[in-house]
C-alpha cells in the first residue's frame, strides 16, 4: 500500500470488500451441490441423509453470516474502503467468524471426502474397483490436508 495513491487504496479495498460475494460464495454453494450428488449417488439412510441436509444448510447460513458481517461492519458500508466517515467493528469480529467459518469449511470437506470411501467400501466387489473408486471420490482428502503437505 506504501507504492499506491489514496485514490488507488480506496479503489483496491473496494473491490476487495466486493470480492468477499463470490469469494465466499465460491467454496460454500459447491458443497452443498456435493450433498445432492452423495445423496443422489450414495441413497444413505434417512437419519444420515437429514444430517447432511442439516450441516449442509448450517454451513450456507454461516456462509451468508460472512458475506451480511462482511458489509454490515462499517456504519456507512462506504467507511470500509474510505468512500465516507463512519464508524466500524472492531477487524476481530470478522476475523475470527472468518477463522470458524474456515474450520467449519474444513471440517466438512473432510466429512464429504470420507462419507464416499465408507459407504463405497461396503459393496460386494472387486478390492481394486474399490481403491479406485475411493480414490477417484476421495480426492478431497488432499484438498483438505493441504495446508499440512506444506508444515511435513
Amino acid at each position: 500500500m506504501d507504492t499506491l495513491t489514496p485514490d488507488q487504496i480506496t479503489k483496491a479495498v473496494y473491490y476487495t470488500v466486493i470480492s468477499f460475494v463470490p469469494g465466499v460464495s465460491s467454496f460454500v454453494i459447491p458443497k452443498v451441490a456435493v450433498v445432492i450428488l452423495l445423496a443422489k449417488l450414495l441413497n444413505p439412510r434417512p437419519m444420515h441423509l437429514a444430517f447432511m441436509w442439516i450441516v449442509s444448510g448450517l454451513y450456507l447460513a454461516l456462509g451468508l453470516g460472512m458475506l451480511v458481517i462482511n458489509f454490515v461492519q462499517c456504519n456507512p458500508p462506504a467507511a470500509q474502503w474510505g468512500g465516507a466517515e463512519g464508524v466500524c467493528w472492531d477487524r476481530k469480529i470478522t476475523v475470527d467468524y472468518a477463522i470458524a467459518l474456515g474450520v467449519t469449511s474444513a471440517v466438512f470437506d473432510f466429512y464429504v471426502a470420507i462419507y464416499p470411501t465408507v459407504k463405497l467400501w461396503q459393496l460386494q466387489m472387486n478390492v481394486q474397483k474399490k481403491l479406485a473408486l475411493c480414490a477417484a471420490l476421495g480426492f478431497g482428502y488432499w484438498y483438505v490436508l493441504s495446508p499440512f503437505w506444506t508444515v511435513i
